[in-house]
């Protein structure tokens, strides 16, 4: 069994630390133009492979946006290369994902674009995030890389 420390820890790596990385992008099918991700990005939908039941309902479902009022998260990549990030929820783990839980983060840092590889740093942390962006769309998976690869959860963001 996990510790509450191990289970806090998980927690706060991916509430302090934005990044993922995806193994592939089928929907750009090549590079991505800084332009077009500057700007405010919402989230839309938080879908995960594995139906939960966050809300206690009775009905599990992988449209976690549904299950939870607090799934609430605005991005902002800026033309100097800073970006920061607002959001309401947190997603908890153990060996896999838990649940969502709700307080606010905030996070800033610095980003980079080559091709569809969005490299963000925050709080000293490095991370990669292969993006989906289309039209007014990003989109990519929040756990590549964190070390819960077995679980996508796909955020979709709509521009402001």
């Amino acid at each position: 069994m996990f510790s509450k420390a191990l289970r806090l820890f998980a927690l706060v790596t991916l509430v302090f630390t934005f990044g993922c990385s995806s193994d592939d992008d089928s929907s750009t099918g090549g590079s991505i133009d800084e332009v077009d991700l500057i700007g405010t990005w919402n989230i839309v939908t938080l879908v995960s492979e594995l139906p939960l039941d966050v809300d206690e309902d009775g009905t599990a479902s992988e449209n976690l946006h549904t299950e939870s009022d607090c799934v609430v998260e605005q991005l902002i990549f800026n033309a100097d290369g800073t970006w920061s990030g607002d959001s309401e929820y947190a997603l908890e783990f153990l060996t896999e994902l838990q649940g969502v839980l709700c307080f606010d983060n905030s996070r800033n840092g610095t980003w980079t674009l080559d091709g569809n590889a969005l490299s963000l740093v925050a709080s000293g942390v490095d991370r990669t995030v292969s993006i989906s962006l289309s039209a007014d769309t990003l989109s990519f998976n929040l756990l590549g890389g964190l070390g819960f690869d077995t679980t996508v959860v796909i955020g979709s963001y709509a521009k402001q």
